[in-house]
């Protein structure tokens, strides 16, 4: 009984480290360079989706947040499958986040250009392996 109350508590603390860390990202204010980063996309974006200027400054609100998380797991000391994993979950929640602000039409074109105009980033594995060998 007490194995299963100790590996129980481990899940728990394991689960809220997780968490703590995930929310951390949420708290990063991003540079002036991702703000510019994630107003070139919008720009681009807006040319073929027509956004009203409500969903222009939601748009370019979450793609800042996202850039910026982003770039946070990309620099972090994370393995290049922790980081890979977190960066797909992003995509993931700002293409549900795209899907609040949109409108359906606006979504059917956002489907068929984001994989050009904003593309899912990961980490290279040979990045750590070369660091590797340089050691």
């Amino acid at each position: 009984m007490k194995s299963i109350i100790s590996y129980l508590s481990l899940i728990v603390v394991f689960l809220g480290f997780q968490n703590l860390q995930a929310q951390d990202l949420d708290l990063i204010e991003a540079s002036k360079s991702q703000k510019d980063r994630a107003h070139l996309i919008v720009t681009k974006l807006n040319d073929q989706l027509s956004l009203t200027e409500k969903q222009y400054m939601l748009f370019h609100e979450k793609q800042t947040e996202f850039i910026a998380k982003n770039d946070a797991v990309i620099n972090s000391d994370r393995t290049p499958d922790e980081a890979n994993k977190l960066l797909r979950a992003f995509y993931k929640e700002q293409y549900q986040e795209m899907d609040d602000i949109l409108t359906e039409p606006q979504m059917q074109v956002y489907r068929e250009i984001r994989p050009v105009t904003d593309p899912l980033i990961t980490v290279s594995r040979l990045q750590t392996t070369n660091e590797k060998m340089d050691n």
